[in-house]
């Protein structure tokens, strides 16, 4: 992964492009071929960032691109009236993911925060996971099961409100973590179409998007864990 310096020491409220600095080769490249698919075309204008994104992915350098990644997906964020009267100025990736998270009929308030959204998405994808034998190749498996035994710990049918609130966002990172080991990450795209698909014939960017949003949320939740590991294990260094 690709730091950045002066990070707080549980980056959980960093900004996207911090987010995308601290993905994997692999994650990064992941959320490029979205973007880069003829099927999300953006209105918005900046051709010099999709041709730069363009060309770092051909080169196989996306750390370079992780701004115009940021931009990119502001863009397709921003096809709507909206951003148009902002003279083509997109919109910021926290309310990119609240439209979509409105797409998705998640219930968030005014309060919640851009982290706290990516969570709530991660927890319906792995509701739904967890409603359903998802088979997943090579190696069929059941990834309701292996993420039942995960989550289970922590399901909300088990947590008083009070016991939910706390245990928020282990629920998140513990999300990520079940799908990072029962879900390679090439197959997270191809699930997350089929479980949280957002069908607009007006909006057909928003697809992309909600795959997008999930693999940045899969990484935040990441990122956090590891953190408070790191956290964990310098308390018990000090004991």
């Amino acid at each position: 992964m690709s730091n950045g310096a002066h990070l707080p020491l549980i980056k959980k409220h960093i900004s996207l492009e911090e987010v995308l600095r601290l993905a994997t080769p692999d994650e990064l490249l992941a959320i490029a071929d979205i973007l880069l698919a003829k099927s999300n075309d953006r209105l918005l204008g900046n051709d010099a960032s999709r041709q730069k994104l363009a060309r770092c992915h051909q080169e196989g350098k996306l750390y370079p691109a992780v701004n115009e990644i940021a931009f990119e997906i502001r863009a397709l964020g921003s096809v709507s009236l909206a951003s148009l009267l902002r003279r083509g100025e997109p919109v910021s990736y926290d309310e990119v993911a609240r439209d979509v998270a409105s797409e998705l009929k998640i219930k968030f308030s005014k309060a919640d925060t851009t982290a706290r959204i990516e969570q709530m998405m991660l927890e319906m994808l792995a509701e739904k996971l967890a409603e359903q034998d998802v088979q997943v190749t090579p190696k069929p498996s059941s990834v309701a099961s292996s993420l039942g035994s995960l989550l289970g710990p922590l399901s909300k049918s088990r947590l008083g409100r009070a016991g939910a609130t706390v245990a928020g966002s282990a629920l998140g990172s513990v999300a990520a973590v079940a799908m990072q080991k029962v879900l390679p990450l090439g197959a997270i795209g191809v699930v997350t179409a089929s479980l949280l698909a957002v069908k607009n014939k007006a909006r057909p960017e928003l697809e992309g998007l909600t795959m997008i949003i999930v693999h940045i949320a899969r990484i935040r939740a990441g990122v956090v864990a590891a953190d408070h590991e790191a956290f964990a294990n310098r308390l018990r260094a000090c004991v």
